[in-house]
């Protein structure tokens, strides 16, 4: 498990990074909604908020995804998905999070 405190910003308190990884979301073509099941390291002492980017290389302007939207937050992990992930081939996202006790 990864702990580390950081200022949060947005309360002007202190917050810590308890768990943090990187996930590949497959999408074949002409998918709408992709989910991709994460489990962290160990559990959690309490449920975190997730953050979370997402990145793909490609060629094309073909390619087309949104955001990735953490659900389902547990104190074991949580449920990744990416909407409207409609394109004319198969594309690998990669998506970095970090799972946040403020």
């Amino acid at each position: 498990m990864v702990t580390k405190t950081v200022n949060n910003c947005s309360g002007g308190g202190n917050a810590s990074i308890v768990d943090r990884g990187t996930a590949t979301a497959t999408v074949t073509h002409g998918q709408a909604t992709v989910a991709v099941n994460i489990t962290f390291s160990k559990p959690l002492p309490q449920v975190p908020r997730i953050y979370c980017t997402s990145h793909a290389t490609y060629a094309s302007a073909a390619y087309e995804y949104g955001a990735p939207d953490p659900t389902t937050v547990t104190t074991t992990g949580f449920t990744m998905r990416i909407y409207q992930a409609r394109q004319n081939q198969a594309l690998s996202i990669s998506i970095d999070w970090i799972a946040v006790i403020e």
